[in-house]
């Protein structure tokens, strides 16, 4: 097995050349031998830039004081908590910054109820495509519903 610094040189490669996924896969092998803020922001940042923003929530929320201690710290964790919808933690991220008196976090409750408005009408979107979808399924036979 490769030591850390291996890893992480390659993880460190691979994200510099934009291979986010193989960096993510390398800094998450790299981060289970060794629990770090360094190894652990690289590898939330490599999540968020694959898009696996559930996932990147779950490591971050485990430095999370030291999330919220600098402007771009903050503003990554509260970017993949609002593309994975969590508003709740959201808000409530931007209290504790509010609380802590940092500029940086003047424009961050904007931002989260701007994401919430934009997610409902999405999600309201997509509710009525789906029902749309559905409508008078049961004016047919199942074997013709199954053909809809």
């Amino acid at each position: 097995m490769a030591t850390i610094s291996a890893l992480l040189t390659q993880a460190q490669t691979a994200a510099n050349a934009g291979h986010w996924s193989q960096a993510a896969s390398l800094f998450e092998t790299a981060y289970q031998t060794e629990q770090s803020f360094a190894i652990n922001q690289q590898l939330v940042t490599a999540l968020a830039k694959t898009q696996k923003y559930t996932a990147a929530s779950t490591y971050a929320a485990e430095f999370e004081a030291t999330y919220l201690t600098t402007a771009t710290n903050f503003n990554l964790y509260l970017t993949i908590l609002l593309a994975s919808h969590q508003f709740i933690k959201a808000h409530i991220i931007v209290v504790a910054a509010q609380q802590a008196e940092s500029s940086w976090a003047s424009d961050a409750k904007q931002q989260v109820v701007t994401a919430e408005a934009q997610a409902e009408q999405s999600m309201a979107q997509t509710l009525t495509v789906t029902m749309r979808q559905f409508m008078h399924l049961a004016d047919q036979p199942v074997a013709e519903q199954t053909a809809r």
